[in-house]
């Protein structure tokens, strides 16, 4: 006779398919190209370089971060996506043209419709250590800049999977 199997709980399943979900997320672009390392330059104009991971040099602001990149010839047809987390909230500009914001809920902006291979991307973000609604960034950091080329086909269903978990996440607190 075999021992009972120990009951797996609520949580415990949130908890593996929370996993699930996060290798899942490795696979929602079908090419990233990382943009390192920037120019990081202060309210006074001093400059120095900023990789992902670093925090800010200073937090007097606003700051700006400019990054250069070619869109790969591989790329060619394909939409190009800029994903970044400057640590606080920021204004986007690309090629000397305002292209949108950036803040903790929106990270991801479409940079071209249908690359042709080959561009040349100055990507410039002017940010404050600030969150929603001005709230203080206590250790602002350069946390992700990269371009993308999106999966269409699974984003959706990450999108959706990312929804339910949420749900039951939050069932559960309920006690439901």
């Amino acid at each position: 006779m075999t021992p009972p199997t120990p009951a797996i709980t609520p949580q415990q399943q949130l908890d593996r398919l929370n996993n699930r979900l996060n290798e899942l997320a490795g696979w929602r672009d079908r090419a990233r190209l990382p943009l390192e390392p920037g120019v990081f330059t202060d309210a006074q104009g001093h400059t120095s370089p900023i990789a992902v991971g670093q925090a800010w040099p200073t937090r007097a602001f606003p700051v700006s971060m400019t990054f250069r990149a070619a869109v790969p010839q591989d790329w060619a047809g394909q939409p190009v996506t800029l994903y970044a987390d400057p640590g606080g909230e920021a204004l986007l500009r690309v090629n000397g043209q305002p292209a949108g914001g950036l803040n903790p809920y929106h990270r991801e902006h479409l940079l071209l419709a249908r690359a042709q291979g080959g561009e040349q991307l100055e990507i410039v973000i002017t940010a404050s250590p600030k969150g929603l609604f001005g709230t203080p960034e206590r250790s602002p950091a350069l946390r992700a800049a990269r371009l993308c080329v999106p999966d269409h086909a699974l984003r959706p269903v990450y999108e959706d999977l990312l929804a339910f978990l949420d749900g039951a996440a939050q069932l559960l607190k309920m006690g439901r």
